[in-house]
C-alpha cells in the first residue's frame, strides 16, 4: 500500500512539473525550440501539448454537441411560440369585430387550394381543415373579421371546400352601406365582384361599401347579414337600361389568407 503512494506522489509532482516546464515553454522561458534546454524538453513538451490537445478536443467537440442540441431545441420552441402566437393575434382580431358573434366562431386553417396558381390565378376555391365532425355543414358562411371570404360548399369529416366571393358561380343579395341600395353580388372570377340589378333610383357612390344583405335559414345556415363584401370602384348607370351596376373589390387578398373563421350558425 505504502509502495502505491509513494508512485502516486511521484506521479503526480512529475505531472505537476511537466505542465510547469510547458507553460514556460509557451512562454519562451527556454529560448523556443532553437535553444539548448527547448531542444531537450521538445519531445516532453510536444507529448504533453498532444496530450492538452486531446483532452481539451474532446471536451469541446462535447460542449459543441450540447451547444448545438440546445440551440435546435430553443430554435424548435421559438418557431412553436412565433405560430401560437400568430394564432393567437388572429383570433384577437377576430373576436374584436361586431358581426358576426365570437361565439358562433370556429378557426380553420387553409390547407389547399385548388387550381390555384400564384401570381397567375386567384383562388376560387379553399380547403380548410374542419369538417363534418367539427359541426361544418354546407351553406356556412366563412369569413376573416368582419368581411365575408366565401361559402362552403362541400364537405367530409375533417375538411371542406369552400367557394371564394369572387368565384363565377357565387352570387348572393347584398346592400351598400351609405345608402341602403339593394343589388345582387356575382363574381367575375377575377379580383372583382359586380353588384348588379340596382334600380336606376337607388344611389351607387365610389368608395362606398357593400354589405351581406343576409340570407340565413330557420337553423342559422348561409350568409348572416352586414358582413363586409368589398368597395364600390366604378358605377355603371345608363339612362336607358332598367338597372344600373357597380364593379365592387374585396378588401381581402385571397392568394395570402391561411386562417379563416366558419360561421356556425344555430345548427
Amino acid at each position: 500500500m505504502k509502495k502505491n503512494g509513494n508512485f502516486f506522489t511521484i506521479f503526480l509532482i512529475f505531472l505537476l512539473l511537466s505542465f510547469l516546464l510547458f507553460g514556460l515553454s509557451r512562454v519562451g522561458f527556454f529560448g523556443g525550440q532553437t535553444g539548448f534546454l527547448g531542444r531537450l524538453i521538445f519531445p516532453f513538451e510536444k507529448t504533453i501539448f498532444a496530450t492538452w490537445n486531446l483532452i481539451t478536443g474532446i471536451n469541446d467537440d462535447v460542449g459543441n454537441k450540447q451547444l448545438e442540441d440546445e440551440n435546435k431545441s430553443l430554435y424548435k420552441k421559438l418557431t412553436n411560440t412565433e405560430n401560437l402566437e400568430k394564432e393567437n393575434n388572429a383570433l384577437r382580431d377576430q373576436f374584436k369585430t361586431i358581426s358576426p358573434k365570437s361565439a358562433n366562431l370556429l378557426p380553420a386553417k387553409i390547407v389547399g387550394a385548388p387550381s390555384f396558381i400564384p401570381n397567375v390565378t386567384i383562388p376560387d376555391a379553399f380547403i380548410i381543415d374542419k369538417g363534418t365532425k367539427d359541426g361544418v355543414v354546407n351553406g356556412l358562411a366563412i369569413v376573416l373579421k368582419d368581411n365575408l371570404v366565401g361559402r362552403v360548399a362541400k364537405t367530409s369529416d375533417n375538411f371542406s371546400e369552400v367557394t371564394v366571393l369572387t368565384n363565377k358561380n357565387f352570387s348572393f343579395t347584398a346592400k351598400t352601406s351609405k345608402t341602403g341600395a339593394l343589388g345582387v353580388v356575382r363574381g367575375f372570377g377575377s379580383t372583382d365582384m359586380v353588384l348588379d340589378n340596382v334600380l336606376l333610383s337607388e344611389s351607387l357612390e365610389v368608395g362606398d361599401l357593400v354589405l351581406t344583405k343576409g340570407e340565413l335559414d330557420i337553423k342559422g345556415i348561409g350568409l348572416p347579414p352586414d358582413i363586409i363584401v368589398g368597395k364600390i370602384i366604378s358605377v355603371d348607370k345608363k339612362p336607358s337600361s332598367l338597372f344600373q351596376s357597380a364593379k365592387v373589390q374585396s378588401l381581402i387578398d385571397f392568394s395570402k389568407l391561411s386562417e379563416v373563421f366558419v360561421v356556425l350558425g344555430n345548427q
